[in-house]
């Protein structure tokens, strides 16, 4: 990326950046297969074929922080959803970090979002390689521009503080990130799991699921130990989800 400040990354990470990729996604899926055990980072100017869940397409024109972390996959694979709760108090520690008076407006949205006084303004995006070796964690940021036309509120970095770059996010990102990682291995999932839920937007209040089979709403009650979603459902007791898209209620109003 041509004359982008280079960020400072933790011990062992190792940096590849791109003015412009496909999917830093894919990016790093590739890198994987060549590299040796050490952490990978892909980070571009640009997306042309970026995506969130589901596959649904990511717009990413420049002045966003576009960036995959390829973490060596310790423990089970059963663990690695939990990574999604790990990146997002990383994420939300690097915005606080570089803006601190954000700090009582972050919160997160299960499973996967980071908001900025209710409205979106990062998605994280969580796959494994075929091999089961490496978990990929994607991450966009909204610095200079947020997406048009959107189901639900969304807002940029800049409009709160316009002197956040994507290097001085990724900086900041990556090193709350290592923080978090070691403490996931340390202390397990309990830790992350009651520091996320101190973040939790809509917790213990009403909310929509959007399930397969259609719309499920009641309370959201928590996580459970392995971090699916507990719905207090009105005749039904607790639901344990562990995929699903959350409509706050504000969202839905």
């Amino acid at each position: 990326m041509s004359g982008s400040a280079r960020p400072a990354l933790p011990a062992g990470y190792i940096l590849h950046r791109f003015d412009a990729v496909g999917s830093t996604m894919d990016e790093a899926r590739e890198l994987t297969a060549g590299n040796p055990d050490a952490p990978q980072v892909v980070w571009a100017g640009e997306q042309k074929a970026g995506r969130g869940r589901r596959g649904r397409q990511w717009v990413s024109p420049p002045g966003n922080l576009y960036a995959t972390v390829a973490l060596p996959l310790a423990g089970e694979i059963g663990r690695a959803a939990q990574g999604s709760f790990v990146a997002a108090l990383a994420l939300s520690d690097g915005i606080i970090r570089l803006c601190p008076d954000l700090s009582s407006k972050i919160s997160l949205k299960w499973p996967n979002d980071v908001l900025i006084d209710g409205a979106k303004t990062a998605g994280l995006l969580l796959e494994l390689t075929a091999d089961g070796k490496w978990l990929l964690i994607g991450s966009g940021v909204n610095i200079e521009t947020a997406p048009d036309g959107m189901p639900y509120p969304v807002t940029r970095l800049g409009a709160w503080n316009d002197t956040v770059s994507p290097a001085s996010l990724l900086e900041a990102y990556l090193d709350a990130l290592e923080t978090w990682r070691a403490r996931w291995h340390s202390d397990g999932f309990g830790t992350v799991r009651r520091a996320w839920l101190e973040r939790a937007a809509g917790l213990k209040q009403p909310i929509s699921v959007s399930l397969p089979n259609g719309m499920q709403r009641g309370v959201f009650d928590g996580l459970d130990e392995t971090g699916a979603l507990l719905l207090d459902v009105e005749g039904l007791g607790l639901l344990r989800i562990d995929a699903g898209d959350v409509v706050l209620t504000q969202e839905g109003a």
